[in-house]
């Protein structure tokens, strides 16, 4: 039966597993390309949510404490006899934060890519845009923006647009009542020209991670780990301890 882990759970867990949490309307899929550029002591393990992909028949919790326990869990049975690296993008990098407060072994590496820091998260702002009566056209826009609007596309992209309102849903539930530090290293990646997010607020990282490091590209929107995936890859391996 597939799961949230069906991508990694029959792989060795001598390697440094690297898991993955992807973006709102996205799924595992997005980040199978890596997989080719990794170094050897590195596996990839995409982390699939529900009411995606294979995981399309299961709905989705809009419960971002709920979700954060499963991932948490998933990680945690998955490490108990290796070291890990926690990733994730966009909507993905707020899990992967709150989870990281979850796990009671930490990653050697937290890395947190297209967000700004936590105390800029409005979760009203969520829920606003996931009720849009245009969201087709926001998730055009926003997300294939180097596309021609065709009708097409529109038709091609509709059965995603319920997904990426259940997942706006979901980070419209994060509750910021108190926003914890996490300690260990951090890199934080984020593009200039990424239009869903104010640049200007990830330098705030800072003050939620004492050891972080910023990693900022002038280009790629906001999937610039299309653009950079190169670049992001050797800065992963070096923080991980060794390099490609």
């Amino acid at each position: 039966m597939k799961d949230i882990d069906y991508y990694f759970k029959d792989s060795s867990s001598e390697k440094i597993s690297l898991f993955c949490l992807h973006h709102a309307g996205g799924n595992a899929e997005f980040f199978l390309p890596w997989k080719q550029h990794l170094p050897q002591h590195i596996r990839l393990c995409p982390l699939q949510l529900p009411g995606r992909s294979f995981l399309s028949h299961i709905q989705l919790e809009p419960n971002f404490n709920n979700i954060s326990k499963l991932i948490a869990q998933t990680i945690s049975k998955h490490s108990e006899n290796s070291n890990f690296i926690l990733f994730g993008h966009s909507m993905g990098a707020m899990l992967a934060f709150h989870v990281s407060h979850l796990l009671t072994k930490k990653p050697l590496l937290l890395c947190l890519s297209g967000l700004e820091a936590p105390l800029f998260w409005n979760t009203k702002a969520f829920s606003q845009r996931a009720y849009k009566s245009d969201l087709l056209n926001w998730m055009i826009q926003n997300y294939y923006p180097d596309l021609s609007n065709t009708n097409e596309l529109a038709e091609a992209l509709n059965p995603f647009v319920e997904t990426l309102r259940n997942d706006l849903l979901l980070c419209a539930s994060h509750q910021l009542s108190e926003i914890k530090k996490f300690e260990g290293k951090v890199l934080i990646f984020n593009a200039q020209d990424d239009e869903l997010i104010d640049h200007s607020k990830t330098a705030e990282w800072i003050n939620f991670c004492p050891q972080v490091n910023l990693i900022n590209f002038q280009n790629g929107g906001h999937f610039f780990l299309r653009v950079h995936t190169h670049e992001i890859i050797r800065y992963i391996s070096e923080q991980s301890g060794k390099n490609k």
